[in-house]
């Protein structure tokens, strides 16, 4: 890098692969502050990991992909081939020519997959709050969630039958799972007469 820093470096390498089909990139240190490496970001979110190895004088790329704050990562399951190396003598334009060459062609149509597969779990918890909003105004409690398990309903009878309803965000179009407790006999069969399927 000839003693440039590396978020100046970063950012000629943004601006070179912005003239690439790949879109527009910016660069930026993580969480604001100087690191070992910087972030090459494009519109949609993509990410590149810049990182730079002194004592062995190489760049390190890989790639991000989302996750959200419950955990989940819609990644491939290794990342092996989604990162590279090169040696830290390159200029700016040659890095991202590498990048581009190299990497992006794997990584881009990954990312879009696991975009779609993110908004589409995003639909689905959506869906599942609403399910789970709309029992809980019919039973008169408050639906919980259960740090992004989807959804719970307590009622505890105090001497009438007791109400659990779970509201799964996978399957809330269509499974909804309610236990129900110390049931009197004559509220049992009031209940298992109106369930679906009854021959």
């Amino acid at each position: 890098m000839q003693g440039r820093s590396l978020l100046d470096f970063g950012k000629d390498v943004a601006r070179h692969l912005s003239l690439t089909p790949a879109g527009e990139w910016s660069a930026a240190w993580p969480a604001g502050e100087p690191s070992w490496c910087v972030y090459l970001t494009r519109e949609d979110g993509a990410r590149i990991v810049l990182g730079h190895r002194d004592y062995q004088a190489r760049f390190d790329a890989s790639c991000a992909f989302p996750t959200t704050k419950s955990g989940n990562y819609y990644g491939p399951s290794s990342a092996a081939r989604f990162s590279v190396s090169m040696a830290d003598t390159k200029a700016p334009e040659l890095v991202a020519r590498d990048l581009a060459r190299r990497l992006l062609p794997t990584y881009l149509p990954q990312y879009a997959k696991a975009l779609e597969d993110q908004c589409r779990d995003n639909d689905q918890a959506e869906a599942a709050r609403t399910v789970a909003h709309g029992l809980a105004e019919l039973i008169g409690e408050k639906a919980t969630e259960q740090h992004g398990r989807g959804w719970r309903i307590s009622k505890y009878g105090n001497g009438g039958p007791s109400v659990a309803v779970e509201v799964d965000p996978y399957q809330s179009a269509r499974r909804v799972k309610v236990t129900l407790d110390d049931l009197t006999p004559e509220e049992a069969q009031d209940i298992l007469q109106v369930l679906p399927g009854r021959t």
